[in-house]
């Protein structure tokens, strides 16, 4: 059957989840596009260190993606599905949205990867809980409602690698990237806002 658009689009709380993954990649794509260039420009690593540091981070977010499946069972067990999925999310993106913060503050590099291997963690730690909602509320449309959200996130995963040099040249005055940890900490703050809104008992008709 062809998907259901309609119902997709009426469903406020599947916008909440679209502009939610929107704002996790806006965020998390750093990790995985500029962070050897932040490295090397900017914590003066050597590219050779710079490639461990990276693989620290996304391993920390291979870590996050095996416990968030337990968390968000144990908390939809504990607190229904509407906020077994929901709560756990806000929660991981509070806590990337401040580890993004304290970056600004962070002199070492290796400061600098222990916050951002928390923002990785954080981050792919709410996906279980991202992939049951979307399960919850599909139904027998589970694949449509997948695409929908992840086209969204997608969206979001594009647009950084655009936006970043647009701030770095305008704003970042003094190489420090502290605007560009700006604009990553407010794909978070969205995200974390949205998660509130998200309800996996309303399934998509």
């Amino acid at each position: 059957a062809f998907p259901p658009i309609l119902p997709l689009v009426k469903s406020g709380t599947m916008w909440m989840m679209c502009f939610l993954q929107a704002g996790i990649n806006i965020g998390w794509v750093f990790l995985v596009t500029w962070l050897p260039t932040y490295l090397q420009d900017v914590k003066g690593v050597d590219p050779k260190v710079g490639g461990l540091m990276s693989t620290i981070v996304l391993c920390a977010g291979i870590v996050g993606m095996l416990l968030g499946g337990p968390l968000t069972d144990i908390c939809a067990r504990k607190l229904g599905r509407r906020w077994g999925r929901s709560l756990p999310m806000v929660a991981c993106y509070a806590v990337a949205l401040c580890a993004y913060l304290s970056c600004l503050s962070l002199e070492s590099a290796w400061s600098f990867i222990i916050a951002a291997s928390i923002v990785a963690l954080m981050t792919d730690m709410s996906v279980p809980a991202i992939w049951a909602y979307m399960q919850d509320v599909g139904g027998k449309n589970t694949a449509a409602v997948f695409g929908w959200g992840n086209m969204w996130g997608n969206f979001g995963a594009a647009t950084t690698p655009l936006l970043v040099p647009i701030v770095l040249e305008k704003w970042d005055l003094n190489g420090d990237w502290h605007e560009a940890f700006y604009l990553f900490s407010a794909g978070y703050l969205i995200a974390g806002i949205c998660a509130l809104g998200i309800n996996a008992d309303r399934k998509i008709a």
